[in-house]
């Protein structure tokens, strides 16, 4: 586990902002729990005489906060919740209540009730009611109504829903307030990317979750997109390691076949079977997520653990001119969570084992307390209303917390787009190529935990200039072992694609496309093993 520290402008992840669906039919509170910790990476903390874990509950939502679905989950219980980090802490409640709370308070406020209705003076349900600058927070019942315990009459309330704008409401002294909402018609007017093509937000009836550029974290390192979907998906679960090296895994529907796998289909401009490794995020445009049958029914089978949507940037109307941008993240980690394991002093005192009479931190020695990781994007566009051109360059150095682990990425990208015969006829270019080259060679953690501390990884008589044993099968040294052996790969991805689409003009809305495209994936493996190695005078 590493911390990761941003030296340009980052927005970091909070699990408080974090959005997902919450689905138990007539299930235990405790396995209600388990759905919070997976989808929502927090530690649930209580003990049995605040909460009988085993009382069954039904709650079906729509993608929803942390607090909205522990106030939806803790409806009716005795019991209140503060939130530390991505800890849930539950407590029990004040006297003579049974509403779920977040802050925890040192002096009684007011309590501050009201309705929520639209345009139409339809009540509202599920809109999440907030307190401006704290983490207390509600959400609306059936009738639209709040309660906000112990909130006060100065605060200033924060109101959002799906759909609808964002709203602040200055209580001004108030304890009571009736607060319309207004219908967000820029957002339902946002262009959706499906199957078939593109369509507006408001006329989308199948479910699709779709992202922005904007919408995307900056400033969080990482090899792939992956790391910047985190959280901004209901439903979609993204698994991996905070190494440069690792792999990331989604799932979107659930399991579909013991052969067939659960990763749903990803479609990169329009080419099926695309692989997200490839990408660069500052290259993306958006990111549309089909998430049932209908929506991405004409991918056939393929589609069944769902479709993602990948659209890259295609330049913009610069007039004729030519824009370069620039940017860059530089970053520095750090290792946290250190095991407390006995020193070489107390290895000895205890009589653990033979005394070598050095002291070594084996865990201390694994990190790589020099990283430093750089990555520098150069964007290039120029187009004008019939044209346009983009081209981007990425260069990428990620080194990991440990020893022996680092990537280094190379990456272009050539689009562009025209517009022929009044209209008729659109032409698009997709080109791109990114390599990148592994050192996965990390030591190994756990068995450097059992080393001996008054042995020495470093021999100074030796030629490797390290201490290698060989004498004790479940004793060996971790640092020569990875120093001494590379495991180096290198992927390397090629895709040129075109896309010829005829408008028919008299038919508003009916045009015929052909996408055609190359892939070539390429991926080498080079192994080296010093004769040094402790592998190797085993049979000498």
């Amino acid at each position: 586990m590493c911390l990761l520290a941003i030296c340009t402008m980052p927005v970091f992840a909070n699990v408080l902002e974090t959005q997902v669906t919450i689905s138990v039919t007539n299930a235990s509170l405790y396995e209600a729990f388990e759905q919070l910790r997976n989808k929502y990476g927090v530690s649930i903390i209580y003990s049995n005489n605040v909460l009988n874990d085993q009382q069954k509950v039904t709650v079906n939502t729509g993608t929803v906060s942390l607090n909205e679905a522990l106030n939806l989950l803790l409806a009716g219980q005795k019991c209140s919740y503060r939130i530390e980090n991505s800890q849930v802490i539950l407590i029990p409640a004040e006297p003579n209540t049974t509403v779920a709370h977040v802050s925890q308070v040192t002096q009684q406020k007011a309590s501050v009730k009201g309705q929520v209705k639209d345009a139409n003076g339809e009540a509202l349900v599920g809109v999440n009611v907030t307190v401006k600058g704290s983490q207390t927070g509600t959400v609306t019942d059936l009738d639209g109504n709040f309660v906000l315990p112990n909130t006060g009459t100065d605060a200033t309330l924060v109101f959002s829903y799906i759909g609808f704008q964002r709203k602040e409401v200055n209580l001004d002294g108030k304890s009571t307030i009736a607060v319309t909402m207004v219908d967000d018609a820029k957002a339902l007017s946002e262009v959706v990317v499906i199957g078939y093509g593109t369509m507006e937000k408001k006329q989308v009836t199948s479910s699709v979750t779709s992202l922005s550029a904007g919408d995307l974290m900056v400033g969080i390192g990482g090899s792939s997109i992956a790391t910047a979907m985190q959280g901004k998906i209901g439903g979609l679960i993204i698994s991996g390691t905070g190494s440069p090296n690792s792999s990331n895994t989604f799932q979107l529907r659930g399991m579909t076949s013991i052969n067939a796998g659960k990763s749903p289909l990803i479609v990169i401009d329009g080419f099926p079977g695309g692989d997200i490794r490839s990408l660069v995020q500052e290259d993306i445009l958006s990111i549309d997520v089909l998430k049932d049958a209908s929506a991405g029914a004409i991918y056939g089978t393929r589609a069944a653990s769902g479709v993602i949507l990948i659209t890259t940037k295609n330049g913009t109307n610069t007039n004729g001119k030519v824009k370069l941008s620039y940017n860059t993240e530089l970053s520095k980690k750090q290792d946290y969570g250190k095991l407390e394991m006995l020193s070489a002093e107390e290895y000895v005192s205890y009589n653990r084992g033979t005394n070598y009479g050095t002291s070594t931190d084996w865990y201390d020695e694994m990190i790589n307390h020099e990283n430093f990781s750089q990555k520098h994007h150069v964007i290039l566009e120029a187009g004008t209303e019939k044209a346009q051109f983009y081209t981007s360059f990425t260069f990428d150095d990620n080194q990991g917390i440990a020893i022996e682990d680092a990537r280094k990425d190379y990456a272009g990208r050539i689009n562009a787009s025209f517009k022929l015969l009044d209209d008729w006829v659109e032409i698009k270019t997709n080109t791109y190529y990114r390599q990148a080259a592994r050192n996965n060679n990390i030591p190994n953690f756990q068995q450097a935990l059992r080393n001996n501390p008054t042995r020495s990884p470093y021999d100074a008589t030796s030629t490797s200039g390290y201490n290698v044993w060989t004498n004790e099968s479940h004793d060996y040294n971790t640092v020569a072992d990875s120093r001494l052996n590379d495991y180096y790969g290198l992927d390397k991805w090629f895709q040129p694609e075109a896309t010829l689409k005829v408008n028919i003009k008299p038919v508003p809305g009916l045009s015929v496309q052909q996408v055609v495209g190359y892939e070539n994936r390429q991926w080498e493996n080079h192994v080296y093993r010093s004769k040094y190695h402790r592998d190797d005078k085993l049979f000498v």
